[in-house]
């Protein structure tokens, strides 16, 4: 995506962000344009390598588990094309936040690490340490501000976070756009998708799509404050190869929250 208005390719304002999923993809736009950066939007790794090679940004912004190239090896492709003395931050970003997925990022050639659900305050001191003079633009919204009441989503009872919806509706409001519907429209396409994937795979015994499926649905609910139905897909993207019977029993449960959380969702929408 890119904006005619926009300073050139190159400037210090700009951002690529590689990631797949249309409501992570909105809910990440949202933020960084928030804090005054102008953000260039790439759904694979292919096209993550091909963006960089034409572009120097500020930062890069790499989700994990890209399709065609993962982000692991699209940061190796673009460590290896960089010009010497010319090195782009690449900032992981997934849904799990394992020693073993923090090795792995380092070793890829990754200078940091955020974990989903995204917050302005996280997101905004990773571009503060990344940056090439060590502040955002002045323009951006000041963070305490902002994002006082911000930090790892509460457990609770209810279906939906609070303050994860409190933070997309604040987002929302400060642009001058529904951001919450347009999160919720693309929510409920994206897990009728997921879960049909993740049946078909169920059926067929595809324990590697069921894992990718599942990984995709839980970076989403955790974007958007579906806070157990995220930790159910984590659960079986992280060991849904490792028994059949357990694979099941798991995929039952996400069925059922998903449809908790969609009951929410729909409560939670104005009729329009």
């Amino acid at each position: 995506m890119h904006d005619l208005s926009s300073p050139a390719h190159g400037s210090p304002r700009r951002v690529l962000l590689a990631e797949d999923q249309p409501v992570n993809q909105r809910v990440a736009m949202a933020m960084l344009e928030n804090l005054g950066y102008y953000v260039d939007v790439v759904a694979d790794g292919v096209g993550a390598v091909e963006a960089a090679a034409l572009t120097h940004y500020r930062a890069i912004l790499m989700d994990c588990q890209l399709p065609v190239l993962d982000g692991y090896q699209a940061t190796e492709a673009i460590r290896a094309g960089e010009d010497p003395g010319c090195r782009t931050p690449i900032i992981a970003v997934t849904a799990t936040e394992t020693e073993f997925d923090q090795q792995r990022c380092r070793v890829a050639g990754m200078d940091d690490y955020l974990t989903k659900p995204l917050t302005l305050r996280t997101l905004g001191a990773v571009m503060d340490r990344w940056g090439p003079d060590g502040s955002r633009p002045s323009f951006a919204l000041d963070l305490e501000g902002a994002s006082a009441d911000e930090g790892p989503p509460a457990r609770s009872q209810s279906v939906l976070d609070a303050q994860v919806i409190a933070r997309l509706e604040r987002l929302g409001s400060t642009a001058g756009v529904d951001l919450m519907a347009q999160l919720i429209t693309l929510f409920l396409a994206e897990s009728d998708a997921s879960i049909l994937a993740m049946r078909e795979a169920v059926a067929g015994g595809g324990a590697v799509e069921v894992q990718r499926s599942a990984h995709a649905l839980s970076g989403t609910s955790a974007n958007l404050g579906a806070t157990e139905l995220a930790r159910l897909c984590g659960n079986l993207a992280s060991d849904g190869a490792t028994d059949d019977l357990r694979m099941h029993a798991r995929f039952d449960a996400i069925e059922a929250e998903l449809e908790r959380v969609r009951a929410a969702l729909h409560a939670w929408r104005p009729a329009s």
